[in-house]
């Protein structure tokens, strides 16, 4: 039995409904049932009655719900002290970066924190909601995602520190070079797009920016789709579609001529690039990480990636 399964369960449990789970757990409604369909596959059995408003667990698990509680507390609390012993021995910081922000920032942070001395840096990658989770269950001590503008905020203010390291412009492209398809659609109002899906962040964002707001005049077939940006922006560069890719990533091809910005015709954009950690004791290198970061970064709100 897997801790995330424990708290996957007890979410359930304790908000009454599949929904409230997936947001206290920092995932899509979809995502979050997919999980639950795979943890019940798992172990062979139905946990949930869902005839019953709120959801509530069936008998059989309802037995076994103290000691649940119980094991995935005692897990958390031996993560908490192998990984604060293995940070404290090593003098390590850990930050989990979203996928793409692993390839555009977290380099240059590395370089400005080697350059200081201040200590090593662990990172790691996944999704925003993977990113958020493991901050909240301080698997890590830093999480670099993006924010949309004016969103609300998914932890307690007053629980948690947030460093503005500036913001990102996902634009529309597509392959200029050697494809004539790209002048016929522009012409006719109808895209080949790449799409995000909507179980990941930027499916979300996409359909809140783009398909919401799209011009009715204006036809979008999805011919591809992928989570990974890096793996859109492949999809681009081969001339398959269009494509919403940050601004500062396809710079060098727009500047060259061998991708062009559609944004005067489709919808793009904006999401801040924010640094989280939650407030409380940190050991020192953690400390000066932190203010290494506030100083280099934190110095015009206008500063684009």
């Amino acid at each position: 039995m897997r801790l995330e399964w424990l708290e996957d369960i007890l979410a359930v449990h304790d908000t009454g409904s599949f929904a409230a789970a997936a947001e206290a757990r920092f995932l899509t409604p979809s995502a979050f049932t997919r999980r639950v369909r795979s943890i019940e596959e798992s172990l062979g059995c139905e946990l949930f009655d869902r005839r019953k408003k709120p959801i509530v667990l069936h008998h059989h698990a309802l037995e076994n719900l103290e000691s649940m509680r119980e094991t995935a507390s005692s897990l958390k609390q031996l993560k908490m002290q192998l990984s604060e012993s293995d940070t404290s021995a090593n003098q390590n910081v850990s930050i989990m970066c979203q996928h793409v922000l692993s390839a555009l920032l977290a380099p240059e942070i590395i370089k400005l924190v080697n350059k200081e001395q201040v200590s090593k840096v662990r990172v790691k990658s996944g999704r925003r909601n993977d990113c958020l989770l493991s901050l909240f269950k301080k698997e890590v001590q830093f999480a670099l995602t993006y924010e949309e503008v004016g969103e609300k905020p998914l932890f307690d203010p007053s629980a948690c520190g947030q460093l503005f390291l500036g913001y990102e412009t996902y634009i529309p492209v597509a392959k200029v070079e050697s494809n004539p398809s790209l002048q016929q659609q522009i012409d006719g109002q109808s895209f080949l797009i790449i799409n995000y899906p909507s179980s990941v962040y930027l499916g979300e964002v996409q359909q809140r920016h783009v398909f919401s707001n799209i011009n009715p005049n204006i036809r979008l077939q999805k011919i591809a789709e992928s989570g990974l940006v890096l793996a859109v922006a492949e999809f681009v560069k081969h001339g398959i579609g269009v494509g919403w890719l940050p601004k500062s990533l396809v710079a060098g091809e727009l500047e060259r001529g061998e991708l062009i910005n559609l944004e005067h015709i489709l919808p793009k954009w904006r999401l801040n690039i924010k640094l989280t950690r939650f407030i409380g004791r940190k050991p020192p290198q953690a400390e000066c990480f932190w203010q290494v970061i506030r100083n280099h970064f934190v110095v015009d709100n206008g500063r684009t990636y």
